[in-house]
Formats: structure tokens, C-alpha cells, sequence
């Protein structure tokens, strides 16, 4: 148990984040689609898994999108 969350469903949100991973870097790779559209929505959803708070969700989820995206982009 991690936190709050059964093992069975912590393992649920980590294949979730995987798969969303590897289908937006492929969308993102192919198309040059932005994985900022793509991921934002994702994470709002699975942090309303985790229980996080409805009021800092949003906030949440795109500052972690841009997280992710500063770093890349200063990659590329």
C-alpha cells in the first residue's frame, strides 16, 4: 500500500501514465503535435485518482506539463 492507494491500483496508475507517455511521444514525434495538449488531461485525471484537491487539479497538471516540456524543449 502506497499511501492511500492499494498496490493493485497504484499499479493501474503507473501503466496508465506509461502507455499515455508512449503514445503522446509518438503523436508528438510523428505529428509534432504538442505533448502539452496531450498529457494535460491525462494528468488532471489521474491526479483526481490520487485524491488531490479539485481546486489545485488544473493547476497541477499543466504546471507539470510545463515541466516536462521546459526541459525538452531546451533539448532540442
Amino acid at each position: 500500500m502506497i499511501g492511500d492507494l492499494p498496490l493493485g491500483e497504484v499499479a493501474m496508475i503507473f501503466g496508465v501514465l506509461v502507455v499515455t507517455g508512449l503514445v503522446t511521444g509518438f503523436i508528438a514525434g510523428l505529428l509534432g503535435a504538442g505533448g502539452g495538449g496531450l498529457l494535460t488531461p491525462v494528468l488532471y485525471e489521474v491526479f483526481g485518482l490520487l485524491s488531490v484537491p479539485d481546486e489545485s487539479r488544473m493547476h497541477l497538471a499543466v504546471g507539470t506539463s510545463l515541466a516536462v516540456m521546459v526541459p525538452t524543449t531546451l533539448r532540442s
